[in-house]
């Protein structure tokens, strides 16, 4: 099967899923309302048929625990609301239907933590009422009714080890009279005790549980096109142990292993790639997390997200990245956590970040020979021979500093930040042994990076941009009468993006993407002036989430230069996932993804989670 006869599949099968749920969706809109024993009707039919007052959202309220945070929207009675979340960026959304916020005082609440970033509060159209939880990932949650006095609890609960997952509401049985507080307490920030969880499921205070948690899972991948074989067949192990000393203090111990038995299967890579790429085991994130009030304190092996931009990374700076499988995998894998330390100040509508980090790491590629080398500044005909890297030693003169500074203004989520960093990318110094050989001694050099991110709802449509500057960039060079085959020139990245949800079900994320280098040499390797990219993103869901088929494109927009990731995921209960997908390439060996034309391949997973 050719690459455009898969292309052409992929692309059909989409748009006939798309329209087939399309189809489904227009004839459940017109089918008729089925009873319900709900003593609240929706609000198709409820001012014909009752005189029922408006309920009226009276106050939010939060409090961040140790395993989740619990929202509760407390209302003057008992409201019909429609549940929905999106990825990009990570939300919950809550319409309440026919609701008032006029005796609401506080719209927007600033929250910070580990789960929730904020939660505002607008009035739509046709009388709806949008609460929107802003969460730093796509988490597991739960939401029901409680009443006398009417309220909508919300729990946003511990990211899924996988990373990368579309929550699924689970049910809860109503609560019991007994179990219900004489009277909604007065303070702002509300005490978990308030209202309590089903029996068994939350310690009490003055106990203190550890909780382990874990993925197991196996990654196969098979070469499609040019020489078909199997490339990956990776068996992954993650663990991670959560627990509290205090109520103020808790903690998180994650570590991660792996074996690849392609290497012991076939012969298709040599030494250096199954030395680099065959086992590994490592701690990944372990911290110490301590809140004092609106600062918190995490310390330890962390890895800490400026950006939400899809497909690629912008503003998302400050850990190295894992890209011997180029941007392939789960972002949360594909960034390396550092020992660093992070202090967060929340006020009412403003967020501050300081980081530090004397623990220096430097991004991974493919060696020579893998299936994703990165590609070296040579001549047609010459040899290259790559050196040890030169990286910086660790200690406090080497450490790299940053800051970030979030403020919600009127629907507009603003942030700026710095980062005084290294390049995580090594540039290969080079020297000319003779006119068929070059040798290159990678090293390290200094980066500043500035930048800012917004991000605003209208009309349902959230709006975001990212702007990075990147001042001492080194950027390698094709001609051997220069001294060492570098150039110094800073550049500007930055992304302009959208995000929909089609009729409720199909996400929908669009996104431009610019790099210009201002002070472009023509003998750049691989690097244009300017560089236009655009990406287009599709997801939904079929029997209640189970089945999601999702396609990602990221395409030059001036050459062939493009990935196409067809994805389809089946979900078994809680704790099983099926996958099955593609990554294709197109392009001229000189392009970002093109360069990877001979390297399509067809991948399976299958995750279990516990």
């Amino acid at each position: 099967m050719t690459k455009r006869l898969c292309i052409v599949i992929a692309i059909l099968a989409l748009v006939f899923s798309t329209c087939l749920f399309t189809l489904v969706s227009y004839a459940q809109k017109d089918a008729p309302l089925k009873k319900t024993n709900d003593k609240t009707t929706s609000s198709a039919t409820g001012k014909a048929r009752q005189k029922a007052t408006t309920p009226k959202i009276k106050r939010i309220r939060f409090h961040r625990h140790n395993k989740y945070t619990r929202v509760v929207i407390d209302v003057s009675e008992a409201a019909q609301y429609a549940l929905a979340s999106q990825n990009t960026p990570p939300a919950l959304i809550i319409d309440l239907l026919q609701a008032d916020i006029s005796e609401l005082k506080k719209k927007v609440l600033n929250v910070g933590g580990e789960r929730i970033k904020a939660i505002e509060v607008v009035k739509l159209g046709w009388g709806i009422a949008r609460v929107t939880i802003k969460t730093k990932f796509i988490r597991d949650y739960r939401i029901f009714k409680l009443k006398d006095p009417s309220r909508i609890v919300i729990d946003i609960k511990e990211k899924t080890i996988t990373g990368y997952r579309e929550p699924r509401p689970t049910k809860r049985p109503r609560a019991q009279e007994a179990e219900l507080p004489d009277e909604i307490p007065d303070k702002i920030d509300e005490s978990y005790d308030d209202y309590p969880a089903q029996p068994g499921e939350t310690p009490g205070r003055s106990e203190r549980t550890i909780k382990i948690s874990g993925f197991v899972g196996n990654e196969t991948a098979y070469r499609i096109s040019d020489k078909r074989e199997l490339t990956k067949s990776r068996n992954t192990l993650k663990l991670n142990l959560r627990g509290e000393l205090t109520d103020n203090i808790s903690y998180r111990i994650g570590g991660r292993s792996y074996y690849d038995a392609v290497f012991d299967m076939t012969g298709n890579y040599p030494d250096n790639v199954e030395k680099d790429q065959e086992t590994e085991l490592e701690l990944r994130e372990t911290y110490l997390d301590v809140s004092l009030g609106n600062m918190d304190l995490r310390i330890g092996k962390q890895t800490i997200v400026w950006g939400e931009a899809v497909g690629l990374f912008f503003a998302d700076q400050v850990n190295a990245k894992d890209l011997r499988e180029f941007v392939l995998a789960d972002f949360d894998d594909i960034r390396k956590p550092q020992w660093s330390a992070l202090v967060e100040y929340t006020g009412d509508l403003s967020h501050l970040e300081f980081v530090w980090i004397p623990v220096l790491e430097f991004n991974d590629y493919g060696e020579s020979g893998s299936e994703f080398p990165v590609a070296i500044a040579v001549p047609m005909g010459v040899t290259p021979t790559v050196a040890s890297t030169d990286e910086p030693a660790n200690n406090f003169n080497n450490s790299e500093l940053g800051a970030r500074f979030s403020y919600f203004l009127g629907g507009w989520d603003l942030t700026v930040f710095h980062l005084y960093t290294w390049d995580k990318t090594a540039t290969n110094y080079r020297s000319i042994t003779s006119p068929t050989l070059h040798t290159f001694n990678p090293n390290h050099e200094r980066l500043n990076i500035s930048g800012f991110t917004v991000a605003t709802e209208i009309r349902n449509i959230i709006f975001k941009t990212e702007f990075t500057y990147i001042k001492g960039k080194r950027f390698s060079i094709i001609d051997s009468s220069d001294s060492d085959g570098i150039v110094q020139a800073d550049y500007i990245d930055y992304l302009i993006g959208m995000d929909y949800t089609i009729l409720k079900k199909v996400e929908m994320n669009i996104q431009f993407m610019q790099k210009i280098i201002p002070d472009h040499d023509g003998r750049f390797f691989r690097e244009e002036h300017i560089k236009n990219t655009a990406s287009f993103r599709l997801k939904t869901g079929f029997y209640d989430n189970i089945i999601e088929p999702e396609i990602l494109i990221l395409s030059n927009l001036e050459e062939t230069d493009l990935m196409i990731r067809p994805k389809v995921s089946f979900r078994g209960g809680q704790n099983w996932q099926l996958a099955v997908g593609a990554d294709i390439f197109a392009g001229e060996e000189d392009g970002l993804f093109g360069q990877y034309d001979k390297n399509d391949r067809a991948y399976m997973k299958i995750d279990y989670n516990f």
